[in-house]
């Protein structure tokens, strides 16, 4: 308030008078909802603010990495839905073959790094993993492959080893869940 007082008064001493301003009056009414009106209107955005009001988080969308995180079955629904809006069954269906020998891949490539003590190359791999989980809605495998990632960026070797061991059984779980919902025979071309 002192500062927009000081610009005030700094605009009527430092303004040019011209012929016109001479008759002009200073609208004092508008000034005063100006001064009142503006703090209340920046008052009432701030209490638009998430961290004000929890009520307005929880009205934004949570990410599909949120919702996977939150999630104990072994396949979100959900994901796997909104994939099929986007782009159709059939599409989906062949990314489940596709996911299957990644996933496959993926795991060899933790093999390989753990092997060879690349803990760089492991994490990556581990972050590969993490990814291809999240698209296809494996939500045990996003989960314990994020942990590991995290571990590894930490430089936690005994950690990413004990995720990674972990990683397995899920996997498994998965690709055998993505295909009792895409069987090839309900998916097969006539």
């Amino acid at each position: 308030l002192p500062i927009a007082a000081a610009a005030v008064a700094l605009t009527l001493a430092a303004r040019p008078r011209d012929a016109r301003s001479a008759d002009r009056h200073i609208d004092w009414m508008g000034g005063v909802l100006l001064v009142l009106g503006l703090p209340a209107f920046v008052f009432g955005i701030q209490q638009l603010g998430p961290e004000r009001d929890a009520g307005a988080a929880a009205s934004v969308e949570e990410t599909p990495q949120e919702r996977l995180a939150k999630c104990d079955a072994v396949l979100d629904e959900r994901t796997l839905d909104e994939l099929e809006a986007q782009l159709g069954r059939e599409i989906v269906a062949s990314l489940v073959d596709d996911y299957a020998a990644t996933s496959d891949q993926l795991q060899a490539d933790i093999a390989a790094a753990r092997a060879a003590g690349d803990l760089a190359a492991w994490t990556r791999a581990v972050h590969s993993l993490k990814s291809a989980a999240a698209n296809m809605g494996l939500a045990r495998v996003f989960v314990l492959a994020r942990d590991a990632e995290a571990a590894g960026e930490a430089q936690d070797a005994s950690t990413l080893a004990v995720l990674s061991d972990r990683l397995t059984a899920p996997a498994a779980e998965g690709v055998a869940a993505l295909r009792m919902r895409y069987t090839p025979s309900e998916d097969a071309a006539p």
